[in-house]
């Protein structure tokens, strides 16, 4: 026999669907089913028995150029300890054969960088930017683990008190919120000692004059905030304030846009000695203490591996697979959730045969049919996995297990505990409804 796709007959499985009796394991009393021949009866199938196999892993580094928006800041929590996020960016010129006319003189300088959101208590931080001094390429791929060389000395530093809400007054008009941090006298005097040079004659020039920046924060004592930037706004941007013989109230603008190289970088400052032993045995190779908890974050910091034990379904016992849930429990006793809270949403990989991510085949069918999303009510996450099972079983894909990763981890601070397959009050089970031969 083999199993009918979900792309078949669609009207067909509806039919079957509303035939589902809820009793795991017995075949439902139909209405009318006293009046059909034994023989054309249907062995409608619903079980949770297939125990899982889940613990957590280290995540290797993640892709983090080119990214929708850039993350700044440092948390610290109960679980997973110190964290940091910070990133290096390109500036460019707007203009090219830059001049800025007769005896200019710098007034100040100042990096703008416009907020989008943030994960975590709102709270003070220090922000430190560094000239970056070596060569990086916006047609590179990078990582989270990836390292530039930086000027020693900071071009800027200043205790940042976040606000997400209000308005800024900028040369008399109001600007929606952003970070504001004045830079050196020095690299402002820098900027135009090269006026009407070659260093600014165009971007090719400029960016070997001038390679870009490191902006970062140091790790948070307590509680903390991850901050959602985005650089590509037209006011995220760098502006020289200067005067010559001319006008004495002048500024030119080096831009941020989407031609510029941005790399996210993240640190894990208490790695591998976390302050929960549970989540450092795990990483360790423990993988049985996954049975009842188990630790996700963003940044390229954990993922989940499990594995779908399926010796009772195979070609020869199954008719169709109906419907496939995978259902994720949060731990809500967990520390520091209050601060940090789960992320919006999760998402499930599978690996290929050369060892390279792919896309769970339920994925192709909408995020409404797949789901991962968060449920507050439900304090869960659900997954639909019918196609994926379905083409094991099948053999048309061959089985290596599944990850359980943030969503958006690249740019995301995320991080949520989760209870296991084996937790004794909710634990992480998969749902299946099947038509049995």
């Amino acid at each position: 026999m083999r199993i009918i796709k979900n792309c078949s007959t669609v009207a067909w499985l509806v039919f079957f669907t509303l035939l589902i009796n809820t009793q795991a394991c017995k075949e439902p009393d139909f209405i009318g089913a006293e009046l059909q021949p034994e023989a054309d009866k249907f062995n409608v199938v619903y079980t949770e028995d297939i125990k899982l196999v889940a613990y957590t892993i280290k995540e290797d580094s993640i892709r983090t150029d080119r990214t929708i928006h850039n993350v700044l800041g440092s948390y610290n929590d109960e679980i997973f300890g110190r964290n940091s996020a910070g990133f290096y960016s390109h500036v460019r010129l707007s203009s090219n054969n830059v001049d800025f006319g007769p005896n200019p003189v710098a007034d100040s300088i100042v990096l703008t960088m416009v907020y989008k959101d943030h994960y975590g208590p709102l709270q003070n931080m220090e922000v430190n930017v560094f000239e970056v001094i070596e060569d990086f390429y916006r047609d590179t791929n990078y990582f989270s683990t990836t390292r530039f060389n930086t000027s020693q000395t900071p071009l800027g530093s200043k205790i940042v008190t976040p606000n997400l809400e209000d308005s800024v007054l900028v040369g008399g008009q109001m600007r929606m919120p952003h970070i504001r941090i004045p830079l050196s006298n020095d690299l402002a005097q820098r900027f135009i000692n090269a006026s009407g040079t070659n260093d600014l004659l165009d971007n090719d020039n400029f960016l070997q004059f001038f390679k870009g920046i490191c902006v970062k924060t140091p790790p948070a004592v307590a509680n903390g905030t991850m901050l959602y930037l985005d650089l590509l706004h037209s006011l995220s941007q760098i502006t020289l304030y200067y005067s010559n013989d001319n006008n004495d109230s002048l500024h030119f603008n080096f831009v941020i846009n989407d031609n510029c190289a941005r790399v996210n970088i993240y640190e894990f400052h208490d790695a591998p000695n976390y302050p929960d032993h549970i989540l450092q045995a795990q990483l360790a190779g423990d993988t049985l203490l996954g049975d009842s908890v188990l630790y996700l974050q963003a940044m390229g910091s954990t993922k989940i591996r499990f594995l779908i034990p399926l010796d009772n379904f195979t070609i020869d016992n199954i008719k169709a697979l109906n419907k496939v849930e995978l259902i994720v429990p949060v731990e809500p006793n967990a520390p520091s959730q209050s601060n940090f809270p789960p992320p919006e949403k999760l998402t499930i990989i599978r690996m290929t045969e050369d060892g390279t991510p792919a896309f769970v085949l339920d994925q192709f069918e909408g995020e409404s049919h797949f789901g991962g999303f968060y449920d507050e009510d439900k304090n869960a996450y659900r997954f639909t996995l019918t196609r994926h099972l379905q083409n094991i079983i099948t053999r048309n894909i061959q089985d290596r297990g599944l990850y359980l990763m943030v969503s958006g981890a690249a740019v995301s601070g995320g991080r949520v505990v989760l209870r296991g397959p084996g937790h004794s009050v909710s634990n992480m089970k998969l749902k299946v409804t099947y038509i049995k031969i």
